[in-house]
């Protein structure tokens, strides 16, 4: 469990670099270190926020909460790749199909 947490912390100054390339988040956090290539803002942030999260909080409450998050995410990542395989899976089903409901 600890694994999962440190790849945690290690993706997700990538994940909000990508989301300020996006445009989802401050310009700021697309910023890189010219000599590490590294985005040293959502390091810092990062860092910052888990280091928060671990001092105030028991410490199997955070493991639970991180191995309920991974699960979740897992499972969004299976159902995202089912629907992304059959697209005809998001069409209604069933009554819904022939019922109106104007």
């Amino acid at each position: 469990c600890m694994a999962n947490t440190l790849c945690s912390v290690i993706a997700l100054p990538r994940v909000l670099y990508r989301m300020a390339g996006d445009g989802l988040l401050p310009t700021w956090f697309k910023e890189v270190s010219p000599t590490t290539k590294v985005p040293v803002i959502g390091v810092v942030v990062t860092g910052v926020v888990m280091a928060l999260f671990t001092g105030m909080s028991d410490f199997t409450a955070l493991l639970t909460v991180t191995s309920m998050a991974s699960l979740l995410v897992y499972n969004f990542v299976c159902v995202a790749k089912l629907l992304l395989r059959d697209p005809s899976a998001l069409k209604p089903v069933g009554i819904y199909t022939t019922a109106s409901f104007a």
